[in-house]
């Protein structure tokens, strides 16, 4: 009987929450790792909370981690991960280009301007929910104008309340199918292996077509068995061995 109360002990003492510890208490204490330096204690805290817990504060931390730690390929793994999860924070965007720039994909593209900007977060600060509510309420507010025609009859203002309220509606439309459009992200993978071959089919009999470099970004079309098929660009396209990718 002592033994195992000795064990449970044990284990409470041992295993990342097993004394009660709240999540938010969790990715503190990783957080006060991070910030002291010792990046390997932060990620395996981080690591720990990404196994339980779907957020993306978690991935870019268990990135910035990486990073720091000269771990580029995975460190883009974890960004991309963190992007799939809020695709328009732009502390994830420039990070993803910091560590292209460390793998050698500089896109050279120029900053966004300042409406370019500006937009992003707009429709960044709009949670979805809030754009299906606002729109719900505007379409009542059409409705109620557009009754109100009907039954006493064309007005100057009533006709513009028509007019302002439908135009409202159409931008919330138009925005709710941007976010689901930007959500509605394809599955991706990133190349973690040196000298990752691309073939023409799937298994190592088939032609190969390319060699595939670390941190290179791929986009997943089909699944056979522990092969892929991917597209690396309009003109780049294979299949490759699950053990040569992270999938995001």
């Amino acid at each position: 009987m002592r033994k195992a109360i000795f064990l449970f002990w044990l284990l409470a003492l041992l295993v990342p929450g097993a004394r009660g510890e709240s999540p938010q208490e969790a990715f503190d204490a990783a957080n006060a790792l991070y910030e002291a330096g010792d990046m390997n204690g932060a990620l395996t805290q981080y690591t720990a909370l990404a196994s339980a817990i779907s957020n993306w504060k978690i991935h870019y931390n268990m990135g910035n981690c990486l990073f720091k730690l000269e771990r580029y390929v995975m460190a883009k793994v974890q960004y991309l991960r963190a992007r799939r999860l809020a695709p328009m924070r732009p502390e994830i965007r420039r990070n993803l280009e910091m560590v292209n720039q460390r793998l050698g994909e500089d896109s050279g593209r120029r900053p966004p301007g300042f409406l370019t900007v500006l937009w992003n977060r707009t429709l960044n600060a709009l949670p979805m929910t809030v754009i299906s509510i606002t729109l719900i309420l505007f379409v009542f507010a059409l409705n109620g104008f557009l009754v109100a025609i009907l039954l006493r009859g064309k007005s100057k203002w009533r006709i513009y309340g028509l007019v302002f309220f439908l135009v409202l509606a159409l931008i919330l439309v138009g925005l709710q199918e941007i976010r689901t459009h930007r959500l509605a992200i394809r599955d991706t993978a990133v190349v973690t292996r040196a000298r990752a071959q691309l073939r023409s089919g799937p298994g190592t009999s088939h032609t190969v077509l390319f060699t595939l470099r670390p941190g290179m970004e791929i986009h997943i079309l089909e699944q056979r068995e522990q092969w892929i098929q991917v597209t690396a660009s309009y003109d780049i396209a294979g299949w490759i061995s699950m053990e040569s990718v992270e999938v995001i």
